[in-house]
């Protein structure tokens, strides 16, 4: 039996060994095929890098005026339809859905002052997203933060006065917050974007072709 047992302990040794040896084996290989790869990589010389960096610096841009392009046409299209709403609620007050709720608990006057308001707040945001928010003067920008929350702050306050839970109403408080924090995200998302293509300039090698 102590005989069977050296044996078994002997062969399984050295069925290990070989395993160990095959490994090294496929890690040499993958070790030398590595390295043909990298020697057979023709490295770029400083103007071909910076020729790459150009052109997508050039996409980059373009993808950025083109997203805040069209972010600047939602606004103003949203803006006029409030301006047609509040035109509309001036002829037939208390004629729409959202307004005919409220008919019994707030004044008409505070849906006007609600249109008007959000028409000032998307235009805002348009001029924001169309040249940044850094552009935007410090006025302005204290102007929309203020109308955004007193907006969004009193229509909660007479949501929970009153127990209005009419889920297809819910937009009348979260519509100035959201197009705040909306227009803040977009402005940075964009820039984060250019920034990390200028970060590329600092990723060059200095190598020149022969």
């Amino acid at each position: 039996m102590i005989k069977t047992f050296v044996i078994k302990c002997s062969s399984r040794t050295t069925m290990e060994m070989r395993s160990r040896d095959s490994s090294r084996e496929v890690g040499s290989e993958a070790s030398y095929e590595t390295d043909r790869l990298l020697e057979s990589i023709d490295p770029l010389d400083s103007d071909e890098q910076q020729a790459i960096i150009d052109d997508i610096q050039r996409q980059a841009n373009r993808l950025d005026s083109s997203s805040r392009k069209n972010m600047l046409i939602t606004y103003f299209v949203l803006a006029v339809i409030f301006f047609v709403v509040l035109g509309f609620s001036f002829l037939h007050p208390f004629e729409m859905s959202h307004q005919r709720v409220f008919s019994k608990l707030v004044p008409h006057v505070f849906f006007q002052v609600y249109y008007v308001m959000m028409c000032l707040v998307f235009l805002i945001a348009g001029y924001a997203v169309q040249r940044g928010i850094a552009a935007v003067p410090r006025i302005l920008k204290i102007l929309c933060f203020l109308v955004c929350c007193s907006l969004s702050f009193g229509w909660c306050w007479i949501f929970i006065a009153n127990h209005v839970t009419e889920p297809s109403l819910y937009w009348l408080p979260c519509v100035p917050l959201a197009t705040m924090g909306l227009t803040v995200y977009f402005d940075n998302d964009n820039k984060s974007l250019i920034q990390e293509v200028d970060r590329l300039k600092n990723l060059k090698y200095d190598y020149k072709k022969a």
